[in-house]
């Protein structure tokens, strides 16, 4: 069991990140602590701005065996209208200020003691609820985690595990990103592969159109038609390069349908906008360029497009 004075004046050296609160209560839990001594008390999220998730951890005055640990974090205080807190029918508006916001405060206090058991109930609930995902995912190997999400986003088989896996870790970190920031989006690929990614953007070029030199009933290819048309939207085409290629062994895997261009298609079929096109090309060293002559299949290569 964890002593609560030593982690009272320890806590802040814990960690050197945000520690979320229910990691520290799911620690205290397998280390003997018992349930009913942990109070979890909100203090809105005023604090949130410059200090971590957990503010401050002390043993209660009264019960040394109570541990107290205030959170940055709304609580019904917070969330329900001043009024139902606050009496502010029955005061004199002509009240010492300083007066008023002692007795505001020692309200806000009464309050807080009031709500924290509902509050405390429901953070166990949600902490159960977490409890139960991780005992779930952690009963799943990597193999079966990448076909759910293969599932969930229509991704093919060909696809490797780890691509997968990253494809959706970085997918969940843009589910707040609206904006379709392609620099960004070209940083998580680069951070993917392993490989330089720079882009041009274009407006879109119509296609299967024709352009009508004369006002004219009659078409006639190559007098008043073409086949092709100078016609540009508005909407945006990105093209994406890829290199030069820091592993040149694997340029075959970008074309032909094998692992990256399905990988590549995948990726940016979820992160570009649905209106607006792309392509992807691959760069290779001027070094790389030249003729080479190898024994293995595929390895001879005359420019980035020939091999023998």
């Amino acid at each position: 069991m964890i002593d609560n004075k030593f982690l009272a004046e320890n806590y802040r050296h814990l960690t050197s990140f945000d520690l979320r609160v229910e990691l520290l209560f799911d620690a205290l839990i397998k280390n003997k602590s018992d349930d009913s001594d942990i109070v979890i008390k909100p203090n809105g999220l005023f604090y949130r701005k410059y200090s971590k998730d957990t503010l401050n951890i002390n043993a209660d005055i009264n019960d040394p065996d109570i541990l107290n640990i205030d959170i940055s974090r709304d609580g019904f205080y917070d969330i329900l209208p001043e009024s139902i807190t606050h009496n502010y029918r029955n005061r004199d508006q002509k009240e010492d200020p300083v007066q008023e916001f002692k007795i505001r405060k020692r309200e806000e206090k009464e309050a807080r003691h009031f709500y924290n058991p509902l509050e405390n109930e429901l953070f166990r609930f949600r902490y159960e609820v977490e409890k139960y995902e991780s005992e779930f995912f952690s009963t799943i190997n990597s193999h079966g985690i990448a076909d759910i999400i293969r599932l969930i986003l229509g991704l093919e088989n060909t696809i490797p595990d780890i691509l997968v896996v990253k494809m959706f870790y970085a997918l969940m970190k843009q589910k707040g990103n609206t904006g379709y920031d392609i620099p960004n989006i070209c940083k998580i690929l680069e951070n993917i592969l392993g490989e330089k990614v720079t882009y041009t953007a274009t407006n879109i070029t119509l296609e299967h159109v024709f352009d009508i030199v004369e006002d004219t009933p009659d078409m006639i290819m190559g007098i008043n038609t073409t086949l092709a048309s100078n016609e540009k939207i508005f909407l945006k085409k990105y093209i994406f390069n890829i290199g030069p290629l820091i592993n040149p062994d694997k340029l075959p895997d970008y074309f032909h349908g094998h692992v990256l261009e399905e990988f590549l298609n995948a990726f940016f079929n979820l992160f570009i906008p649905f209106q607006a096109q792309f392509e992807f090309n691959t760069q290779l060293s001027s070094e790389d360029e030249q003729f080479a002559m190898d024994d293995s299949i595929y390895k001879s290569r005359l420019g980035i497009s020939t091999v023998l």
